[in-house]
């Protein structure tokens, strides 16, 4: 779920919608996407709950072959 979550902050959806549509916890979701942007690795484009997420690094679909 955490990956879907993060797939999904492609810059047109908010926390709110994310967390409806990942089904996961709206705490823990609030707790991971502070800790990613923290790191640097996430934004949050505007304010209060209109604002929208953006990853920094896109995650291929599938692992690559070892």
């Amino acid at each position: 779920k955490q990956l879907k979550s993060y797939k999904l902050a492609d810059g047109t959806r908010t926390q709110g919608e994310i967390v409806k549509e990942t089904k996961i916890d709206a705490g823990s979701f609030s707790k991971l996407v502070s800790k990613w942007i923290e790191e640097g690795i996430m934004f949050r484009l505007g304010s209060g709950r209109e604002a929208k997420l953006l990853h920094v690094y896109p995650l291929p679909s599938r692992r690559p072959k070892e």
